[in-house]
């Protein structure tokens, strides 16, 4: 599959999803507030199931953990990067927060995965193992965040009973012992799993729906287009990795904003209008800015 096809494929199938989730608010299938049964199915079942099936997938070596360190370490400079410009500059705490979230978070499942095996045939395993590091990274990143963004109540004690930590913290225990998840319980993390992206997606057109095009800063963005992935370029090179694994996990961390993020803004009721445009911008210029990050990449 050539690069034409697999954007084509990946355009088409986010478009799609997202117009049957705005038709079936429009014709009455689903009603005001119910597509909300859907965000937590995705952030009770679907994503904890990814994570544990991602992670338990994957086996410990050297290679893997300098791939983990290229990928997650970018992530956590930005966030801290971000945390420390916007206390100087006196952000407010949720202006932070949404810068963070929307620069570390990345569609790398659903759309980063077949971007990259259709770029770099024979890239699959590298592809899987930068989308579980990311997965991990966000979940531990992300989660405590939004967290924190919540009024009153035990901080620590949400944070513990919340199910993407649980899942990131049982498949890692799982990758770093070697223990192997019986087959048919594999299979079926990996189907329950599968089931997220496309929920998460039909949920954001059903909650377009009857709202009218928010004004947006477009300042997350420069996080999520431009300073995540630099700052992974530069990484990758320090680690020693191969320019193969350099591309990958350059490219990996320029993906659209994630799709779990509006599943979580929804849960967390934390800047919906914003962050769910940002999904939507991003996904649609990637097929334009990525083309342009591979370019710049095979000049390196």
């Amino acid at each position: 599959m050539d690069l034409v096809s697999a954007l084509s494929r990946s355009t088409f199938f986010l478009l799609s999803l997202m117009a049957l989730g705005y038709l079936s608010r429009k014709y009455g299938v689903l009603r005001e507030g119910e597509e909300r049964v859907l965000s937590d199915f995705v952030f009770h079942v679907s994503l904890p199931s990814l994570v544990i099936w991602g992670l338990s997938s994957m086996e410990m070596s050297e290679r893997v953990l300098r791939m983990v360190i290229g990928v997650s370490a970018p992530m956590l400079l930005v966030a801290t990067l971000i945390y420390l410009v916007g206390k100087a500059m006196g952000l407010g705490k949720e202006r932070v927060i949404l810068l963070i979230a929307a620069s570390i978070s990345g569609n790398t499942g659903f759309y980063g995965i077949p971007y990259v095996r259709a770029v770099f045939p024979g890239s699959t395993s590298p592809a899987v193992l930068a989308w579980a590091s990311t997965l991990v990274t966000f979940t531990f990143l992300v989660i405590p965040l939004f967290e924190a963004a919540r009024e009153g109540g035990d901080l620590l004690r949400r944070i513990v009973r919340n199910p993407l930590i649980w899942s990131a913290l049982i498949g890692l225990l799982l990758m770093v012992s070697g223990v192997k998840v019986p087959e048919f319980i594999s299979y079926t993390l990996k189907e329950l799993g599968n089931t997220s992206g496309p929920v998460a997606i039909f949920m954001l057109g059903a909650f377009f729906y009857g709202r009218g095009w928010p004004v947006l800063d477009l300042t997350p963005l420069l996080g999520k287009v431009l300073l995540l992935p630099l700052i992974a370029l530069g990484v990758g090179h320090l680690l020693s990795l191969s320019q193969l694994e350099v591309s990958i996990t350059t490219l990996m961390s320029a993906m659209p904003v994630a799709v779990a993020l509006a599943v979580l803004s929804d849960v967390y009721d934390f800047r919906r209008e914003e962050i769910y445009s940002l999904i939507l911008i991003t996904s649609l210029f990637s097929p334009i800015y990525l083309g342009a990050w591979l370019t710049a990449l095979s000049w390196g």
